[in-house]
């Protein structure tokens, strides 16, 4: 008896050891607790124990402690290479948007945007979205799906087998009926996994496994690159001829990590025969790609559909046809001025003092057109013709906005009292109460100086002897700048130096060229050549700022211009086209070589995408990029609050034309590839696969429709949204229907526009 006893108590300690033994060897980790890498979700990465709009988490009134807040479509993964054992979920829509139905959906979800989205044109829609499908993916197969879930759908309760699954998916489908508020939470959301060391290093990321390139096609002479974020073992891919389905070229990909994830690159610029083409890299093939010499001037031809589309009181042309005619009354004095024409500025009836860069590029663009070796653009001639009826439209809101003193008056259209309150339809008839107010103080100083460009460019395309009117009009604007002393900062100095070579070329006068060379010496003296991890950029200025030796910008940030080119570095560039002195010309061109192979390919380097950076800080603005002492960020600064911020496509269509441009005056191949790259982005080269312009490429996501009047602005062909944006920790974010990133913007179409100019002058170049 006793031996059976002990034989009992054996097996009992044996089997309790097992127990413990089984228990040692296991670990639970919330989903919410593990490290978030690179993850490219439209409405941004999920929130750590937070819904989308960050509250807490809860489904059908039950608070969760732990879990993820995502929005819909989300798509987030996690390499446990075999060592999962279980997986455990509580899904559904959060709570947020089912009291927020009861409620003004508008005030109670902060972080949705302020109307629909999702292509639906009726703003006043508040019951599209709330509907999601929750899958769980393992190895690519798919392990559950929970059916189609609303806001008031209990939770699904989610218990997996995981065991052997190397990678594990979690996925947020939107329904058909829209994203909008599609909130959606992984509440405690947690993996039980074999206690190693495989945790310490796990990460959350996700990120699209298509093909990314340029969904318009590319130039014969093109820098022709693909990119994609997965290669399962394949390194060799094929250019496919659409026409026979074989292949004309093969190559290699190489792998680049950068701060947006790794990708693999494939490179195909050798291929330079016009006709359509796929890439085919593994069992992965990309959409048709057009290569064709005439690519960029059916994009242009695109974009100057906008422009006609934006014309404010045209009565035949414009969206809102013949509008805004009785445009308006002075604020300083209250008497009517006709200050008619122009084009509005983004998705509103605005026409800001920034819509001069629509001036100022098509009279660029213009200028490039006329170059005797392409008199006729590629048999385009009619393109010259319709870009000098555009700019001359646009000139004459100009022209009227300009002051007997010589400045240019600031907008009319825009905010006075208060947010919105000249944003406004009005009925045709001068002298009743709904005309316009017209802000009479002067415009911003770069402003100033891009009016002068403009009108001498306009000069420029004329015969000699019609040039007066121009030259006037831009004289007596520089130099009433002149007298006032506008030059303030080291963006205006850049302006200041740009017209004032353009007022040489057009005029001859020597004292022109005088000023721009002492101007460029000012900013080459500001250029910071102390080797660093990233150096060669334009340092900030302010007229008698101290300069010293060991801080060389000190602000807290190194500032630039959304919503102009980065004029110090364009009036570089410039000045390697115009100034013929030979030791000033060597420095200039030694600044932009300087530029280039030490701040612009550094962050090449460092670059996922290829894209220039927006600026650096002395602070961290969020994200926690660093180059060498200094921050820096991809896009702009955003707290995920109601802080206006905005997305990149201004910043990068005006880099990229300025990196092609001087490229092509240095014979600089790297500074055009990287200039190229920046378009590639801006035309679904990007994270999310999506071109940020309507009527070219595809996956576009929904435009910004505005709430302040009706009818909204149109979608528009060849129309250009702000662009990708950035969270608060700087990863990518697309957000369908925001002004942040979807509006259209006259500074997103100028820049690509110039853009597109330049590498179409690339190729004539290399004709």
């Amino acid at each position: 008896m006793k031996s059976i006893n002990k034989t009992k108590q054996t097996i009992f300690l044996i089997l309790f050891l097992s127990f413990l033994y089984s228990c040692d060897n296991t670990q639970t980790l919330f989903l919410s607790d593990i490290k978030q890498g690179f993850i490219a979700n439209e409405f941004g990465p999920p929130g750590k124990d937070i819904s989308f709009e960050k509250n807490k988490l809860s489904i059908r009134d039950k608070i969760y402690e732990k879990g993820l807040g995502v929005h819909a479509p989300s798509k987030i993964c996690l390499d446990i290479n075999g060592q999962g054992e279980k997986f455990y979920a509580s899904a559904g829509l959060d709570d947020e948007v089912r009291k927020a139905r009861s409620g003004s959906l508008r005030q109670s979800l902060t972080k949705t945007a302020d109307h629909v989205y999702d292509g639906n044109l009726d703003l006043s829609d508040l019951k599209q979205g709330g509907t999601a499908r929750f899958h769980v993916y393992g190895d690519g197969k798919i392990l559950l799906s929970t059916g189609w879930l609303s806001e008031n759908s209990p939770a699904q309760e989610i218990e997996l087998d995981i065991s052997g699954v190397k990678k594990l998916c979690l996925e947020v489908e939107k329904s058909p009926d829209g994203s909008f508020a599609d909130h959606a939470d992984w509440s405690e959301a947690r993996l039980t996994m074999k206690k190693n060391n495989v945790a310490k290093d796990l990460e959350l990321y996700g990120s699209v496994s298509d093909i990314l390139l340029n969904q318009t096609g590319f130039l014969p002479a093109s820098f022709k690159t693909f990119r994609t974020s997965e290669s399962r073992g394949q390194k060799e891919f094929s250019i496919m001829d659409m026409s026979t389905n074989k292949a004309i070229f093969t190559g290699v990909v190489t792998e680049k990590k950068g701060d947006w994830g790794k990708v693999y690159i494939g490179d195909f610029s050798t291929v330079q025969t016009p006709g359509k083409y796929y890439v085919q890299f593994g069992d992965k093939a990309s959409e048709p790609v057009s290569i064709s010499s005439l690519q960029y001037v059916y994009n242009l031809e695109k974009h100057l559909n906008w422009f006609l589309s934006q014309r404010c009181g045209d009565p035949e042309h414009g969206w809102e046809r013949g509008q805004h005619r009785d445009d308006g009354v002075r604020l300083d004095n209250r008497k009517h001025q006709d200050v008619s024409g122009g084009w509005h500025d983004a998705a509103d009836l605005r026409k800001w003092g920034m819509t001069i860069n629509g001036l100022w590029a098509l009279s660029e663009v213009y200028l490039s057109l006329s170059a005797e070796n392409i008199p006729d653009f590629g048999g385009k001639k009619e393109l010259k013709a319709r870009i000098k009826d555009e700019f001359n439209w646009g000139n004459k809101y100009y022209s009227a906005m300009q002051e007997p003193q010589g400045y240019l008056m600031e907008q009319i259209g825009g905010d006075v009292y208060k947010h919105g309150d000249n944003n406004r339809f009005t009925d045709n008839i001068s002298g009743t109460a709904d005309d316009r107010w017209i802000v009479t103080t002067p415009n911003e100083p770069v402003f100033q100086y891009m009016f002068v460009i403009s009108q001498c460019n306009m000069a420029l395309t004329e015969k000699p002897e019609l040039r007066n009117s121009y030259i006037l009009k831009a004289t007596r604007c520089f130099n009433w700048a002149t007298e006032n002393k506008i030059v303030k900062d080291i963006h205006s100095l850049g302006a200041a130096q740009t017209a004032s070579l353009k007022l040489y070329e057009t005029t001859g006068n020597e004292k022109y060229l005088s000023m721009a060379e002492e101007y460029l010496k000012l900013i080459l003296g500001r250029q910071d050549t102390i080797q660093r991890p990233a150096y060669g950029f334009i340092r900030s200025w302010k007229p008698g700022a101290p300069d010293p030796k060991n801080d060389f910008f000190p602000e807290d940030n190194l500032s630039y211009m959304l919503i102009t080119p980065d004029f110090p570095i364009w009036s570089i560039v410039e000045s390697i086209r115009v100034i013929k002195d030979p030791e000033l010309n060597r420095k200039a061109r030694q600044a932009f070589q300087m530029y280039v192979d030490h701040f612009v390919s550094y962050f090449d380097g460092r670059s996922s995408y290829g894209i220039v950076p927006l600026a650096l800080y002395r602070k961290n603005p969020g994200g926690d990029r660093k180059a060498g002492d200094y921050f820096y960020r991809w896009c702009y600064v955003n707290h995920e609050d109601n802080e206006w911020w905005n997305g990149i496509n201004p910043r990068i269509g005006y880099a990229g034309a300025i990196l092609v441009r001087g490229g092509i005056l240095t014979n600089n191949p790297k500074a055009i590839r990287i200039g190229q790259q920046q378009l590639d982005f801006i035309y679904g080269c990007n994270p999310f696969n999506a071109s940020t312009v309507t009527g070219l490429g595809y996956n576009q996501p929904d435009y910004f429709k505005t709430s302040e009047f009706v009818p909204h602005t149109p979608e528009t062909v060849g129309a250009v949204m702000a662009g990708i944006g950035s969270s608060e920790e700087d990863q990518p974010v697309l957000l369908p229907g925001r002004w942040q990133t979807t509006e259209y913007w006259m500074e997103a179409v100028t820049g690509t526009v110039m853009l597109l100019n330049e590498l179409n002058n690339y190729q004539f170049e290399k004709k």
